[in-house]
């Protein structure tokens, strides 16, 4: 086995708590949870899916022969202990022994292990992924530089930021939430249409009225308009705002 090679790989599912309701409008939770569930996981109360009444995420573990140890972390907001179970039974088995120091190839083998069962999305890519970090995070320590620059090098120097999602039980709560944001350096945000349109706008409005026309707004409709809704709603927008949308790969934007 050479230096680079993958000696050991270890997941991890991590959970911990978190208040849900003091969060509501963020990404880890854009819209009122469902009670009563059994679940730890509950219904959203305006679209179908499901999020955790926890902060969950899945961590691995990668370590070479000679020593060398790299992190990743998976998307896995949901259902960790799914693609950490992917990656004890199948990828990690399958990565022992590749060389570290060439992740696209790893990467590729690991991605066709599943190809001709029609696997090629979901918790599967989630592990890959996770993966793939920890031995992009090896390549940057063995030659001791930025993974930016093994991709090629910093395209940018600072990195612009948004606020995705702000959190509040009205519109006040969200607008006095966007200030205190905006007095640490926030200068886009995003708002979640997590009621009906008017109250999308109702915030956007507030947000706007009270940071002026240098914010950036924009709104995520958590797939709940139609090409006609999101006209409608576009032709209601503040005519002096400023207005980012998100792009899905669904037919509901």
């Amino acid at each position: 086995m050479s230096d680079a090679a993958i000696a050991r790989l270890e997941a991890f599912a991590v959970r911990l708590p978190r208040d849900t309701d003091a969060t509501t409008g963020t990404a880890g939770s854009p819209v009122t949870l469902a009670r009563g569930s059994a679940s730890r996981y509950r219904w959203a109360s305006t679209y179908p899916t499901v999020y955790s009444d926890h902060l969950e995420t899945l961590l691995v573990r990668v370590e070479t022969a000679n020593g060398i140890v790299g992190w990743g972390e998976a998307q896995a907001p949901v259902a960790p202990e799914i693609p950490r179970t992917i990656v004890d039974v199948l990828l990690g088995p399958l990565a022992i022994g590749e060389d570290a120091l060439a992740p696209e190839r790893l990467w590729n083998r690991l991605y066709s292990a599943m190809r001709v069962r029609g696997h090629t999305g979901s918790f599967l890519l989630d592990a890959i992924a996770a993966i793939d970090i920890a031995v992009w995070d090896i390549c940057g320590k063995s030659v001791r530089q930025p993974i930016a620059r093994l991709l090629g090098g910093p395209c940018h120097d600072p990195v612009p930021c948004y606020v995705s999602g702000l959190h509040g039980d009205s519109v006040d709560a969200r607008v006095a939430e966007a200030m205190r944001l905006h007095g640490l350096g926030a200068r886009t945000f995003k708002i979640f249409m997590s009621d009906t349109e008017s109250d999308c706008l109702e915030t956007v409005r507030a947000v706007r009225g009270a940071l002026g026309e240098g914010v950036g707004v924009a709104v995520d409709a958590l797939w709940r308009l139609d090409e006609a809704r999101a006209i409608r709603l576009r032709m209601h927008w503040p005519r002096a705002t400023s207005c980012g949308w998100k792009r899905r790969s669904s037919p509901k934007t």
